[in-house]
């Protein structure tokens, strides 16, 4: 097969790619921070095109992830973790659309650091 033959057969046969997930993720220092151990929190910032979003804070919630969020504010791959679900369908699409979720980075003395985010997830249609 020659070589362009072969970039068209993996044109159509992958699938096509998210603009979102195409930027590159900055690196992380050995050291990744909690919450209480940064000045200003890493916060989310609203995109309606997502269905499933990070929601507010609330006791039990139904439905918890993981991840750590770059010094550029991007969700790190292969960070994202379930730590509770009782909607496999909102944790579902949370795992699929995560890497489209941006961020505020959390920063130290002015300066952006990796941070571990723990937030409920949620429909934005079961919030309405």
């Amino acid at each position: 097969m020659t070589m362009t033959k072969s970039l068209i057969a993996a044109a159509i046969l992958l699938p096509p790619i998210d603009a979102a997930a195409q930027r590159v993720s900055a690196e992380c220092p050995p050291s990744i921070f909690f919450e209480f151990q940064v000045e200003n929190p890493a916060r989310f910032i609203v995109d309606s095109s997502v269905v499933v979003q990070p929601t507010k804070r609330v006791p039990n919630p139904r439905n918890l992830v993981q991840f750590v969020i770059d010094t550029a504010g991007v969700v790190m791959p292969n960070s994202f973790k379930v730590l509770r679900a009782t909607d496999a369908a909102v944790v579902t699409e949370a795992r699929e659309t995560h890497q489209r979720w941006h961020y505020q980075p959390a920063t130290i003395a002015g300066r952006p650091v990796c941070q571990f985010v723990q937030t409920p997830v949620d429909s934005v249609a079961h919030r309405r």
